[in-house]
């Protein structure tokens, strides 16, 4: 017995720290030691994974009383402290977000979300917006319009290319915190994600499946990439998952709240147009009475309704039509010829990132019954990753793994589902092999998501290249004089919004203009200057009509160089300067805008 106990405890203490290795290397990077002269070094968690769950073979061979005992002892514990785990998870997640996020109003999408908060805020909205300035060229409102804006229906003006929803949530907890409002609203929608993926998969299958769930949701490739961005993808999932935990609650009042949580959620992303419909399928065949089904549709509907009735009116009143939107018209958007390439990339991104045991998700499929899952929460979580995946099959390909962020509404309920697929292998194995397949799946479908968000270099180059757009616009306050005018693409947006000067998108100037459009401008008023990354220099070039490589017809006054190269130009001819190094400096946490 003493033996046996000796082989137990060296093998649980073996386990214990392989795991703790593996662990180790798979955030922290690697571990080098010296012992006796001697470097120990790895740099892969693969290795001690699989000692661990070699360990944990050998331990449920060889000590099998003890090991069913052991997990059992575990089992109930972690029952009990479930929604410790859960809350532990959701502030962990939001700390990173914080930590890590970009805090800054770049490119495209967070600067046209966070400059539609100001917008509300200042109370230009719904209103197009007035141009910032007049040029001759007939495009004049197209070039005006920054990234993520595009011209109104109507007279000459720019309105956003993005729906209402996000920017008015940024804009009430600005209006509450100040600068940093637009920033916090997704670090705390990624909070609630993995909170309310906790519910969701406790009414699903109890909450060692719903602790499971959150973990395995807080460590989701994509969920922590889009995280970091002010941007709907994380708010959107958590509003539709905690939308699906109040519609199996079954009452009037629950359908009436996940009603209003599915009209912020359409607000926020309207393309989700298959989801309430999803919904209301679920809650009619969800009552053997249909009258009371029909009760219990119509009170989610209501809010949905006012939210698409909100949508069809911004639509008509920024883009001239209830059906129109930002992004361009249903038939620019989808194609049948997108279905095959969207089929080859979601499911190939969806397994690189959480590993091929995600397919074990449609396990609940088959006897449910027989492996303790509930058969609402299992339809409605079907239902609503049916539906997302039907949004998007048919919308314009795309080429990088993070465009999985589409089918973010519907990650929750997918890893729920394999957790109870691996529940239900569990179940159909003898002890104590089943327990402890299950604890080898989990821990392998846990470690093959970290270490991809690793491979992918989230926590900490994003962040600090985001701030280029911060650093570049501060630069362009502080230098350049009142009447200044900047043309530019990438940073259209950003250098209006730190440095308060009109700026123009020079790939939308008319082609016959964009040779003279300095001239122009300095003749209207404007000192013209220019500003362009380095990998925007080619297409520069090919619309000035001058030779690859050749020297841009401009002085350079500024330049940055890391981490992304950003050039800034005076267009007025015969000048000379010196070039100013621009640097990204200590982090500023949620500078606020000067061109509102």
């Amino acid at each position: 017995m003493n033996v046996r106990n000796s082989l137990r405890g060296v093998l649980f203490a073996g386990m214990l720290i392989a795991v703790a290795l593996a662990a180790w290397i798979t955030v922290i990077g690697g571990i080098q030691l010296r012992f006796a002269g001697v470097v120990l070094r790895s740099r892969d968690a693969l290795r001690p994974l699989l000692v661990a769950l070699l360990l944990l073979g050998v331990y449920a061979t060889s000590c099998r009383d003890a090991f069913s005992s052991d997990i059992a002892r575990i089992a109930r514990a972690w029952s009990r402290v479930a929604v410790a785990i859960a809350v532990a998870c959701a502030i962990a997640v939001t700390a990173t977000a914080w930590r890590w996020g970009t805090h800054a109003a770049g490119g495209a999408d967070s600067f046209a979300y966070i400059s539609q908060a100001y917008g509300w805020l200042h109370g230009w909205q719904p209103s197009p917006q007035p141009l910032p300035a007049r040029v001759p060229w007939p495009s004049a409102a197209a070039s005006l319009s920054p990234l993520g804006y595009r011209p109104a229906a109507g007279p000459p003006a720019s309105v956003p290319s993005y729906a209402p929803g996000l920017p008015l949530i940024m804009a009430a907890t600005t209006a509450v915190v100040g600068p940093c409002g637009p920033f916090v609203v997704t670090p705390v929608f990624a909070g609630a994600l993995v909170l309310v993926t906790f519910l969701l998969g406790r009414k699903a299958g109890g909450a060692t499946v719903g602790a499971l769930s959150a973990l395995l949701v807080a460590a989701s490739p994509v969920v922590v990439f889009q995280s970091l961005w002010p941007m709907t993808d994380v708010p959107v999932a958590a509003l539709w998952t905690a939308a699906a935990v109040l519609a199996l609650r079954d009452s009037r009042a629950s359908d009436l709240s996940a009603g209003v949580l599915a009209g912020m959620a359409m607000l926020v992303r309207p393309q989700l147009w298959f989801v309430p419909p999803a919904f209301v399928l679920f809650l009619l065949l969800g009552e053997q009475r249909v009258r009371l089904g029909l009760v219990r549709a119509a009170a989610f509907c209501a809010p949905v309704a006012a939210a698409i009735a909100a949508i069809a009116i911004t639509n008509s009143l920024w883009y001239g039509g209830a059906l129109r939107s930002g992004y361009g018209t249903m038939g620019e958007l989808y194609s049948w010829s997108s279905v095959w390439p969207n089929l080859q990339r979601y499911p190939s991104w969806l397994l690189r990132s959480h590993s091929a045991l995600v397919l074990l998700s449609v396990v609940p499929l088959v006897g449910y019954r027989r492996w303790g899952a509930r058969a609402g929460a299992l339809c409605l979580m079907f239902l609503l990753v049916a539906a997302t995946w039907l949004c998007y099959l048919a919308y314009a390909p795309f080429e990088e793994w993070w465009y999985l962020r589409f089918m973010l509404p519907a990650i929750p309920a997918t890893l729920i589902l394999a957790v109870l697929g691996i529940r239900a292998i569990a179940r159909a194995l003898p002890e104590p092999w089943g327990r402890a397949a299950a604890i080898a799946l989990v821990l392998l479908m846990l470690f093959t998501q970290i270490r991809f968000t690793r491979a992918q270099q989230m926590l900490g180059p994003l962040r600090d290249g985001e701030q280029r757009y911060e650093e570049v616009g501060r630069y362009l306050k502080d230098a350049l004089p009142k009447n200044a005018i900047v043309l530019s693409i990438q940073h259209s947006g950003s250098a209006r919004f730190y440095s308060g000067l009109p700026t123009i998108r020079y790939d939308l100037v008319d082609k016959a203009w964009i040779p003279s459009a300095g001239e122009a401008l300095a003749s209207a008023g404007y000192k013209p200057y220019a500003v362009f990354e380095d990998w925007e220099l080619p297409q520069v070039r090919e619309l000035l009509g001058i030779a690859p490589g050749a020297p841009l017809p401009w002085t350079l006054i500024a330049r940055m160089r890391e981490p992304v190269g950003v050039s800034v130009f005076v267009m007025a001819p015969g000048t000379a300067a010196i070039p100013v190094a621009i640097s990204i400096g200590p982090r500023r946490e949620c500078t606020a805008p000067a061109g509102y």
